[in-house]
């Protein structure tokens, strides 16, 4: 199960795929560069409200008029609101590279900090099967999106912030 965010982002990227996969065929030999967002709200359990907007910018490549691969850099911009009205802004980067076959992001994830440090940190490399979202390979500090904790991972830090 993935969280919304990874369903977002993984759908963003699809879309943007799906966007350069129609141009293909006009630009063989150059890369074709795109950029889309997306605005979503999750209302969180314990009475956190999240405003995320996503922003990816592709680049995408042909061999033939066939694409191969992309390149993708993706923003996240949050404000989390929690019940009393205590907020907490982050923003978080990552970059990606997804062939038909594989998706690979890396690169600054999620920080959240919370009174007793670093509540959540999603960094490093993760290799995962893009039809199926199950990890190939993983670093040590990444959330994997095949991994069942993840979103409550992600609940408990929010809440423990602002709940």
């Amino acid at each position: 199960m993935r969280s919304l965010r990874s369903k977002r982002a993984l759908g963003l990227a699809m879309g943007t795929l799906a966007l350069a996969l129609a141009a293909g065929p006009v630009a063989a030999a150059a890369p074709v560069q795109s950029s889309r967002s997306d605005t979503y709200t999750v209302q969180h359990d314990c009475g956190v409200v999240e405003e995320t907007t996503v922003t990816v910018r592709e680049r995408a490549y042909f061999e033939g008029g066939t694409w191969v691969r992309s390149a993708l850099h993706f923003r996240f911009d949050g404000v989390y609101t929690g019940p009393t009205g205590k907020t907490y802004a982050a923003v978080a980067h990552q970059n990606g590279v997804f062939t038909p076959d594989t998706g690979r992001v890396s690169g600054q994830g999620t920080f959240l900090r919370g009174a007793g440090g670093v509540l959540v940190m999603d960094v490093g490399h993760l290799v995962f099967d893009l039809a199926s979202g199950t990890t190939i390979q993983a670093s040590a500090q990444v959330l994997r999106f095949d991994d069942p904790s993840f979103p409550d991972v992600i609940e408990a830090a929010l809440c423990a912030r602002l709940g």
